[in-house]
């Protein structure tokens, strides 16, 4: 059966079983670089990760202000119709409120000239009860 024999690194040099021979200027220098050149994969890494989430927000960001803008865009002519609208909607409420003056007025006048045709009928009808009881006495005397 093989077993899994793991795979030396140069760190593993300095540590491991063949530490005893020591490590060579070049070597620790190479080993250096290595470590060095690892740390900056890990931060590009995450930089590239970073700057990936933020393109991705930048290009919704994007969308989202093209959406807005046509949105805005289709409400301009909705905005116009609104305030044509209001403005028919005052003229209408001006001639309702001249209207309602002008029939108050006839109603006003309408009023008066009831109440006229009433008092002439109670004059009519106090002329005729007056010829009436004058006619009654006529005939009374006449009879008499």
């Amino acid at each position: 059966m093989e077993e899994d024999i793991p795979m030396l690194g140069l760190s593993d040099l300095a540590t491991g079983p063949l530490s005893h021979f020591g490590w060579c200027e070049p070597c620790k220098t190479k080993d250096e670089e290595i470590a060095r050149l690892n740390q900056e994969h890990a931060t590009n890494e995450l930089n590239f990760k970073a700057l990936k989430k933020k393109i991705i927000a930048t290009e919704e960001l994007t969308v989202l202000e093209a959406q807005l803008m046509n949105a805005l865009e289709e409400m301009e002519p909705v905005k116009k119709a609104k305030k044509e609208l209001e403005a028919a909607l005052g003229k209408k409420d001006e001639e309702i409120e001249r209207l309602q003056i002008k029939l108050d007025s006839a109603e006003s006048l309408n009023n008066q000239y009831e109440m006229r045709l009433a008092t002439i009928e109670l004059t009519h009808r106090n002329a005729d009860d007056a010829v009436s009881d004058s006619k009654k006495k006529m005939n009374a005397l006449e009879q008499g």
